[in-house]
Parts: C-alpha cells; structure tokens; sequence
C-alpha cells in the first residue's frame, strides 16, 4: 500500500473568500490480481460473462435506487451499463466464433484502489 500527502486549498465561489481549507488529501493506494490465470474457451467465457453481468447488475440496482428514492439523474450509469452490454454482446458473439476450436485464453485483470481522505478545517 502506498501513501500520498498532498497540500490543497479551496475558495467559496459565492463570496470570493477562502471558506475552507483542506490540511490535506491523504491518498492510500492497493492494487491486486483479480483474475491471473489461462482458460479454456468455455472457463473464459464463463469467467468474462459473469463479471461483466454481475457489474451490469450492480448499475441497475443502483440506477433504480437512485431513481426510486431520490429522483436522481442517473444519465452516467445509463450511459455505463450501455458501454458493458455492447462489451458483453461482443464477447458473446467472440465466443460463439470460437465454437469447437482447441485454445486457451489467458486472462489477466488488475484492481487498483485509490483511496482519498479530505481533512477540512473551517477557516
């Protein structure tokens, strides 16, 4: 894990006066190896397609709850969940070619987490 201390200030638009100040934006970072591994055709598209259905699951409960219970413009997550079921249609249809053939597909996939913490004093 790493750790990043950054100095920063911010004004009040409204009034021209500084407002608050930021002691500092402390930033841990970790990162790890999600998926590091080879397949076969069907363990690929298996391991590929569940993930990427469980986020497009994940956007949806989220897009309806945002919705539901606060009347929140959800325009980013629509736009999201587009992006990964054009990218699930895809793999989908790249599978499907690869249908009856002999060949292992190596997966790698990285997670890296940044973590920003905002100390604030009242100025």
């Amino acid at each position: 894990m790493s750790l990043t201390v950054k100095d920063a200030t911010h004004s009040d638009k409204d009034n021209n006066k500084l407002s608050h100040h930021l002691k500092c934006i402390i930033m841990k970072s970790h990162q790890f190896r999600l998926i590091d591994s080879t397949y076969g055709i069907e363990d690929a598209r298996e391991v590929l397609l569940s993930l990427v259905c469980d986020k497009i699951r994940f956007l949806k409960q989220k897009i309806f709850s945002l919705e539901e219970r606060f009347g929140s413009d959800t325009t980013a997550l629509k736009k999201r969940v587009a992006e990964l079921e054009a990218e699930q249609d895809f793999l989908r249809n790249h599978f499907s070619s690869l249908q009856g053939e002999e060949a292992e597909i190596e997966i790698s996939c990285e997670v890296r987490m940044n973590i920003h913490h905002n100390e604030s004093l009242d100025a």
